[in-house]
């Protein structure tokens, strides 16, 4: 959510709230469940190591059930960027899931967008995934899952 201050008025209270949002219009108005007249977009950049890739877009593709919610059907679409695309990454025109390797990551991954400053529709999109977290934080999950199987092992195991 954004402030948004008109300074322009003489309003004791010149600002208003803005929403960040995706622009979603449905094809069919009158059908519960409609696509979308243009889904959102993501692309998987190219330099992201292909054993992650099926996870990342079935990550992305989940969120269509969260837009069935609201009615639309098929709202997210994600796709791998080619080795021979004619565009780069770093191109506002797509929104793009961006593998990345910072020295000392705050996050294991945060998602900057630019939107319209007087709606607050989002116009465009990233999400940086950082190699670190990715790489640490797997096989962290496995020794946490070991480590949980151990404590099911039965009561008369267990001495006080």
């Amino acid at each position: 959510m954004e402030k948004v201050t008109d300074q322009t008025s003489t309003s004791p209270t010149p600002w208003k709230d803005l929403i960040h949002r995706w622009n979603l219009v449905k094809k069919n108005p009158t059908e519960k469940l409609s696509e979308p007249v243009k889904p959102i977009v993501w692309w998987i950049e190219n330099t992201t190591p292909k054993e992650f890739r099926p996870i990342i877009k079935n990550a992305v593709l989940a969120w269509n059930e969260a837009f069935e919610t609201a009615g639309f059907k098929n709202a997210v679409e994600c796709y791998e960027q080619p080795d021979t695309a004619s565009w780069d990454a770093q191109d506002i025109r797509y929104n793009v899931i961006r593998w990345t390797s910072s020295p000392r990551p705050p996050y294991g991954g945060y998602g900057p967008s630019f939107v319209n400053p007087r709606t607050g529709q989002i116009l465009g999109a990233d999400i940086m995934l950082e190699f670190i977290f990715m790489t640490n934080r797997l096989p962290l999950e496995k020794l946490y899952d070991i480590a949980a199987l151990d404590n099911l092992q039965p009561e008369s195991n267990f001495k006080l």
